[in-house]
Formats: C-alpha cells, sequence, structure tokens
C-alpha cells in the first residue's frame, strides 16, 4: 500500500478538466481533500460546490512534509495501548520502523475456550518476545500505574482496540495520545465498526486515526484512508485489510505529528454523504438473522457477523426440536421464493435454500450446536430424507418491534451479556 502523500482536511487545486471531459483550458479549482483512496486517488469537495475524485498527479498541492525524509523514529517514545490482532500489525511496524516503543499496556490474561486455559493476548505475547516492558492494570486511573507511566516520558501514547483511556493517561505524553479508528470518522463511531459497515450494504469504508479527547471517538483527525468492501467480503476480511492499512497510516500519523500538522475537526468533513453515524455494542440478541427482510440484506447481514459473534437462527428441523444455528456464508441466487414462506429451510437441486422476504439465499455454511462448522453438503447428509425447517420468524421480530412479536425465549438468549462483534476501539 502507498501512502498518500495528501491527507484529509489539506487545501488543493484540481484541473477544471475533471468536472466537465470537454473543458481543458488549465484553470484550476479550489477544493479541499475529503479522504485518500487507497487506489491513489481522492475525493475532493470543491470550494464553489460540488466533489470530485483526482488521481494524486493531478492535484496541485505543497506535501505537508517529505516522506523521504521522515522525523528520526528512535527519537520518538512511544507507550502503546491495544490488544488483540488489530493492533498487532501497528505494534510490529512501530518496533520493526526503529521507534522508541517504551511500554505496551494490555488487557489481563483471561481464561478462553471451553477449557478455560488462561491466554496472553496477541499484543503481550509479540512484546515479551521483543523484551518489551508490558503492564496490565486492571485500572487505567490508579495512582501506581500512571506513576508508571510517567516515568516513562513518552513522546507520545497510541491507541490499537483497547480500553477507553481517562484523560489522566491520556495526557501524560507530551504530544498526547493518538488513536487508530475502524472506520471514516465521524462515521460509525462506537464499537461495531466494520459489521455496521457491511450489514448498511456500504463498498467503502476505511481507518481514521485522532486525537483522544473526553468524548468518544470526537476527536481531530490526523489522517484517513478509504478502503473498499468487496460484494464477498465478511468481516473477518475487512478487518484484514483495515488492521494492514491501519499500521501504515498510524506510521504516516506520527510523522505528521512530528511535523507540526494540526488535527481536522471531524465537523469539516460532514457533507451529504458523510454524517456523524453510530455502531453500537453487539448483543446476541442483535445477530438473529431477519428472515422477513429481502435476501440482499439478509445476505450482508449475515457476512457482517461472520465468523464473529456469527448471525444465527433459531431451527426446527422436520421432527426435532428447536436448535440454534450459526450461518456464516450464503449466496444470493435472484430466485423469487414463491410458494415458500420466509424462513422456510429446504435441499433442492443439490443446494440448501432458505427464503427471505423476497427471494431465496443459498447456504454455504453453517454450524449446529456443538457441532463444527460445516458445508452446506455436510448438513444435508446429517439430515437426508428429512432436510426441512422453518426459522423462528418471532425472534427477529421480537427484537425490531417488541411490542407486537413474542418475546424471545430465554433459553435461545444464552451469553446475550458481553457478547460483541468487534473489542471496542477508543
Amino acid at each position: 500500500m502507498k501512502t498518500p502523500i495528501y491527507r484529509v482536511g489539506q487545501s488543493v487545486q484540481v484541473p477544471s478538466s475533471l468536472l466537465c471531459a470537454n473543458e481543458d483550458n488549465g484553470i484550476l479549482c479550489q477544493g479541499q481533500i475529503l479522504y485518500p483512496v487507497e487506489d491513489g486517488s481522492y475525493l475532493v469537495r470543491l470550494r464553489n460546490g460540488g466533489y470530485t475524485a483526482a488521481d494524486e498527479t493531478e492535484i496541485v498541492a505543497y506535501p505537508e512534509y517529505d516522506s523521504a525524509k521522515p522525523v528520526e523514529r528512535k527519537g520518538i517514545r512511544i507507550v502503546f495501548f491495544g490488544n488483540g490482532q488489530f493492533a498487532l500489525p501497528t505494534l510490529k511496524m512501530l518496533v520493526e520502523r526503529g521507534y522508541d516503543v517504551a511500554a505496551v499496556v494490555t488487557m489481563e490474561d483471561k481464561p478462553c475456550g471451553r477449557g478455560k486455559v488462561v491466554r496472553k493476548s496477541a499484543v503481550k505475547v509479540y512484546a515479551e518476545s521483543m523484551g518489551i516492558l508490558v503492564f496490565q492494570p486492571r485500572k487505567l486511573d490508579s495512582n501506581r500505574f500512571l506513576r508508571h507511566i510517567h516515568n516513562l516520558h513518552a513522546t507520545l501514547g497510541v491507541v490499537v482496540e483497547f480500553r477507553i483511556l481517562p484523560r489522566a493517561l491520556y495526557t501524560i505524553p507530551s504530544w498526547g495520545t493518538i488513536n487508530l479508528h475502524s472506520s471514516m470518522l465521524p462515521m460509525y463511531r462506537g464499537a461495531s465498526t466494520i459489521a455496521s459497515a457491511i450489514k448498511d450494504g456500504n463498498a467503502m469504508t476505511g481507518v481514521t486515526t485522532f486525537m483522544l479527547e473526553d468524548k468518544i471517538d470526537t476527536g481531530g483527525i490526523i489522517n484517513n484512508l478509504a478502503i473498499g468492501i468487496d460484494e464477498d467480503d465478511n468481516a473477518e476480511d475487512v478487518h484484514i485489510k483495515l488492521r494492514i492499512a491501519g499500521a501504515e497510516m498510524i506510521d504516516d500519523a506520527i510523522q505528521r505529528i512530528a511535523h507540526s500538522c494540526n488535527p481536522i475537526p471531524q465537523s469539516e468533513l460532514i457533507c451529504d454523504f458523510i454524517q456523524t453515524c453510530y455502531a453500537p455494542k453487539l448483543h446476541r440478541k442483535d445477530c438473529i438473522i431477519p428472515w422477513l427482510k429481502p435476501a440482499d440484506y439478509v445476505y450482508d447481514f449475515i457476512r457482517a457477523l461472520s465468523p464473529i459473534p456469527s448471525a444465527w437462527t433459531s431451527l426446527t428441523m422436520l421432527g426435532k426440536q428447536a436448535m440454534s444455528v450459526k450461518i456464516f456464508k450464503t449466496e444470493k441466487t435472484g430466485i423469487p421464493r414463491d410458494h415458500h414462506a420466509p424462513g422456510e429451510l429446504f435441499w433442492q437441486d443439490r443446494k440448501l435454500y432458505i427464503a427471505c422476504g423476497d427471494n431465496l439465499l443459498s447456504v454455504l455454511e453453517l454450524q449446529m450446536p456443538n457441532k463444527r462448522r460445516m458445508t452446506a453438503i455436510e448438513f444435508f447428509n446429517g439430515y437426508r430424507g428429512a432436510c426441512k425447517g422453518f426459522c423462528d420468524l418471532g425472534l427477529s421480530m421480537a427484537v425490531e418491534n417488541p411490542d407486537s412479536a413474542k418475546a424471545i425465549n430465554p433459553a435461545d438468549m444464552t451469553g446475550t451479556n458481553g457478547v460483541t462483534a468487534e473489542i471496542k476501539q477508543q
């Protein structure tokens, strides 16, 4: 990935020929960059109204700093705050490019899985392998922990996939603290950024670095980068794209801060198609598949939650009791559901179908209770001769409109507390 030369909020000029194909008079139009795109282009908001896409070679502006002559990285002392796989590429980048990583702050070791085996976070495992000092405080505002961070004399704090930092902590580094967020702020402030973008059917999301403030996800933006969402991408696919691009954008953000580039208020970016919206923490009830919706919506809903926390439904097969089934992957068919009721599951022409509000979806991968993830053909082989059932529509109806649908069975809602699609990013 090529790091953009220009950044969000920067004043630029673009040729008038971009606005009118027949006009090539050498006139330049004034504008402001809303965001760079991974393919090397930029979305520019024009001063006289309207928008245009411009390639990097078509933009006329002075770069804010020379990326070929970065500030010496080993002179920038960093405290890193992070936990899982989304944070790991950024920490590795900081170490490999020579930043002085003074310490890593990560979550406490916790029991995981059915065996309740105590495991370290991915960030802790890497930090220990590199001999970096690791802190795992239970309380981020304890006097003892704050003294430890003060004594590090850090230049900058970097937060990726971590808890909410108290003001007494994020103001300790001399340059403040920056956060890597998995959306194009001010869109999708909150926890379920990736899931929300896919579920809404967006073809694009991105990453943003911003300065921490007291209010969550509202700080001034240092840089951002738009990343495409392919038609068949699930949450994991997008997660991988964003964490790789995010590491590069953190390096760029640190250099821009070192060159005294000022943050851009998020309010300056609000326009016709960039509006403030929120991506709340997801619970199990939010993952119930709404079979009454159109097939395109259900398709996006399922891939938005795959593989974690996973979309699910309560399925009753012929002669069987109702059971919770996770669905990880489907395929659009464009076949009208005709006489099949929404939520009806059946096997036909060597495919497993479930009817939605308008069309049929072909189920490709699913998981039964206490079973491994399986393909549709493996599922059929287990129910040969009786591969027909109905999904409980009342569950999704109860979530969308509690007053007009039956209550959710508590047995189907086991573990609703704390099941999230993504760990909260500051």
